[in-house]
Order: C-alpha cells, then sequence, then structure tokens
C-alpha cells in the first residue's frame, strides 16, 4: 500500500509496469537465452531520506530511464552488482553459474547494450497506454546514486527474476511520485465516457470506448528463444572497444621526469624479446609480439586469456 497514491492510481502503475515485466520476459529471456519469470512486483513508498532495499545493501547500479519525449521524469532501474555479473556472464555466452568477480566497463557496455531494449519497451507501453508518442531512452549506469535517489518521493517496485538454470535474481524499479500521478492522471482522462480521442496524436477515434492498460505489441523472437544452445550475442558485436598494447612499463621521480627531454632514454621494465600485454578496456585479454606491416607496426597475438571466446585462442594479428 501506498500514503503517496490512491488505490486507482496504485491500480493503474501496477497494471502497467505488469504489461512492460511480460514484455521483458520475451526480451531478457531471448538476450539470455534462458526461460525466466520476472515475478508480480510488491508496490511501496520511498520517502525521502528512506532507502529501498537495494540502496541500503550498497552494492549496486542504478540505471536511469530517461523520457525524452512525451512526458517528463526519470525512473531507475536498480540491480545487485552480483546479478548483473551471472547476466552479462550468460550474455555473452557463460552459464552464469561463475560469473566474473571484477565488473568493469565492458561488461558495464554489454549490460547498456542489453538494457537498452528494456528502455525501448518502456516506451512502447507508454505510448500505447497514453496514446501518443514516448520516448524512453537508457542513460548512463550510476554506481553511487545514493543522494539523487534518497532526496525524492518515489514509488519502489520490487521483483524476483526467476532465470532457469541460475538462482533467483533481484530487480527493484524506483519512479518520482509525481511521475507516477502524471501517468495515471492522463490515463484516467483518456478513460473518461466524454474523452474525444481523435484529439490526441495517434488515438483511434473511437471516443471513450478505448481500452487502456493493452498490451504493446512486439516483434516476436525465434521460437528457440529459451533452452537452445547458441548465446545471444549479436546484440554486443558493434560495441567500440579500446584496445591497448602495452610495450612495457617503468617508475620514474618526479626529478627525471622534469629533467626529461627530446635525447633521454628511459629504460623499461621488461627484456628486449618479451611478450607484449594486450588489454581491453585496462582489462588483460593476452599476449602478443610487435610486427612490422609494410610501414606500420602490429601486434601478433600468440596468447589470450580465459576470458575470451575459447574460438578466439588460434591466434591472429592486430
Amino acid at each position: 500500500m501506498s500514503i503517496f497514491l490512491n488505490e486507482n492510481q496504485q491500480i493503474i502503475l501496477m497494471d502497467l509496469f505488469e504489461n512492460w515485466m511480460r514484455a521483458n520476459e520475451e526480451i531478457l529471456g531471448s538476450i539470455l537465452n534462458r526461460k525466466l519469470v520476472i515475478s508480480p512486483s510488491n508496490l511501496s513508498d520511498k520517502p525521502i531520506g528512506r532507502e529501498s532495499a537495494l540502496i541500503s545493501k550498497s552494492d549496486f547500479l542504478a540505471f536511469p530511464l530517461t523520457m525524452s519525449s512525451g512526458i517528463l521524469g526519470n525512473c531507475y532501474l536498480l540491480f545487485p552488482r552480483k546479478d548483473l555479473a551471472v547476466i552479462t556472464d550468460l550474455i555473452i555466452g557463460g552459464d552464469g553459474l561463475s560469473p566474473m568477480t571484477e565488473f568493469d566497463n565492458l561488461h558495464i557496455s554489454v549490460l547498456e547494450e542489453a538494457l537498452s531494449q528494456i528502455a525501448g519497451s518502456l516506451g512502447s507501453i507508454l505510448s500505447e497506454n497514453l496514446m501518443r508518442a514516448i520516448g524512453v531512452h537508457l542513460g548512463k549506469s550510476e554506481p553511487t546514486p545514493e543522494k539523487l535517489l534518497i532526496n525524492q518521493n518515489m514509488i519502489c517496485l520490487d521483483y524476483d527474476i526467476s532465470l532457469e538454470g541460475v538462482s533467483s535474481l533481484k530487480m527493484e524499479l524506483l519512479v518520482p511520485v509525481d511521475f507516477c500521478e502524471e501517468v495515471a492522471h492522463q490515463i484516467i482522462e483518456l478513460k473518461r465516457p466524454d474523452h474525444d480521442s481523435s484529439n490526441v496524436r495517434g488515438g483511434s477515434g473511437t471516443g471513450g470506448t478505448q481500452s487502456i492498460y493493452r498490451k504493446a505489441v512486439f516483434p516476436r523472437f525465434g521460437d528457440n528463444g529459451g533452452g537452445g544452445n547458441e548465446p545471444k550475442i549479436d546484440i554486443i558485436m558493434d560495441i567500440p572497444l579500446k584496445l591497448t598494447v602495452v610495450l612495457g612499463k617503468t617508475k620514474v621521480s618526479i626529478k627525471d621526469l622534469v629533467e626529461l627531454g627530446p635525447g633521454s632514454i628511459l629504460e623499461l621494465e621488461k627484456m628486449a624479446g618479451e611478450p607484449v600485454e594486450l588489454y581491453i578496456n585496462d582489462k588483460l585479454i593476452g599476449y602478443g609480439e610487435v610486427i612490422v606491416i609494410e610501414e606500420n607496426f602490429g601486434v601478433r597475438v600468440i596468447e589470450a586469456t580465459g576470458s575470451l571466446n575459447p574460438a578466439a585462442k588460434a591466434g591472429g594479428r592486430i
């Protein structure tokens, strides 16, 4: 129960977000290649100065869902980091049982690519129910947005995600109270018998007889979305990554640094002929040897770490 919303507003919001979660089951099921069920949520208040369950545990990431058109406001999806590690491991082809312990920028990029589809589905649900185009896009993840979230009256909806072969995952949706009130008000106005939907952009012209809480229609995913053996990694193939080749490292004093100039020689802590290190977004992914390709330097990969796809370990040139 909520002290911020009346009973009618609560019913409208619960139905709206329930439809969204049903769509997300299909989206996430295809991305993770697993069957999953998102449980009905519990609705509760998060007054100013009070933390939600996940915020109080600190080890979480919050993803802003920003309304870019049609209605103003930011919602937030919160996940425990350990659950995001499981999701990321499944996206990149793992089994979700031994997820990575370090969460770097590469993992964040993978997650944001997947969660952006969830943001898009929220836009479709809102557009269908408010009968006009509502744009929603995923903002950058925030590891410590406590000040922002604690200083707003918000409605909290918590979910359990039952994922095939993996223990249950947690998710929270935090929605500002004024956003909830505005959405509920607009849906109630559309439901009024004297409402003329022909004056609403995208309206069907059926007057007050239109149904609310309609489920938005999404393109169907492949029939083998749950239970197949092939990981769904197509969505991350175009993510740009920074590859760094480290020839060697050394330490210098401030005195040496200020005396540095043309002709100075820096001795690296690496023997001649030793492999160079290969990093992706500051994560070590392998070793290689420097070669010359026509007029350019190149690197031949001679060893890849266990974090790479086994199919990529045969070697190649960069």
